[in-house]
């Protein structure tokens, strides 16, 4: 028996070649809900709050029981082995457990991406590239795409997301950091539009812009992202990236530096002054 399930992008669940996604809303987001916390029990408290909020039907208890029973039905027409072992009742609550043989995206990303984390951290920067790049392909779209999200799925989803983020913008700086800002170049437009206040993009795109002999461009970036700022969030951009524009207006030789950037955990530092690495 084989079993895939997906969920970086829509939700894709799989047995032995059988489609097997839930195709009504709530035990679609059940299923979801279950996978998220392989091997790990979840409260029917937390069940009934995804599912129904804060004030489920009188009848809430007695349709998620339908539910769960509907997906055990389904699993062992095609798996073959005991529903009841793959989906537990544990504790008050339930567990999804799937065989150790199963495919999961999610588990896939999960050591891939401390992998890549840990070579970044240990300067090893092609290596970790080659790991965020592997990482990244298992992505589809957003993640959980087509699954309704009640409080705890709607925070994971946001959550795997930003991830995802924050891997792309240290493989960018990675990749700057070896001294491959035009590779990089494209890359950017489409991702600074679509998460137009994130600094740590802008950051690195005007470097990347910068060593490319294109400074004008990179300016232009600051300054578009500094209207943006406060004209629809009412503030300025942070200290760094001010200093970052001032280091390009004197065109610091330090930014031509590799050591100018840092790729640390999630990137919250993309680069650092000299008084702030000296002290």
């Amino acid at each position: 028996m084989s079993i895939r399930i997906e969920v970086l992008g829509s939700l894709e669940v799989n047995v032995s070649g059988v489609d097997m996604i839930p195709t009504t809303p709530k035990p679609r987001q059940l299923f979801a809900l279950l996978a998220l916390n392989h091997r790990k029990v979840v409260p029917t408290t937390t069940i009934l709050e995804e599912l129904w909020g804060d004030y489920p039907p009188k009848s809430a208890l007695t349709t998620l029981q339908t539910y769960v029973l509907q997906l055990r039905r389904k699993l062992a027409a095609v798996a073959g082995v005991s529903s009841r072992k793959m989906i537990a009742t544990r504790n008050n609550g339930y567990m999804l457990a799937l065989p150790e043989s199963r495919d999961f995206d999610l588990e896939k990303y999960g050591r891939l991406e401390s992998r890549a984390l840990e070579e970044f951290r240990n300067g090893r920067a092609a290596t970790a590239i080659r790991t965020a790049q592997e990482a990244l392909e298992l992505w589809r779209g957003d993640a959980l795409a087509d699954v309704p999200r009640g409080r705890y799925l709607e925070g994971t989803a946001v959550d795997l997301d930003q991830s995802r983020l924050a891997l792309i913008e240290c493989r960018l700086e990675a990749a700057l950091s070896l001294g491959r800002h035009r590779e990089s170049l494209t890359e950017f437009p489409k991702l600074i539009t679509e998460h137009s206040y994130n600094e740590n993009l802008h950051a690195s795109y005007m470097i990347a812009l910068h060593r490319c002999g294109i400074r004008d461009k990179a300016l232009n970036v600051y300054h578009q992202l500094r209207s943006s700022m406060r004209n629809e969030l009412g503030v300025e951009p942070s200290r760094k990236m001010q200093e970052l524009h001032r280091a390009l207006l004197s065109a610091d030789l330090e930014l031509d530096e590799p050591s100018v950037l840092s790729w640390s955990r999630a990137c919250h530092r993309p680069w650092l002054r000299r008084s702030e690495r000296h002290g």
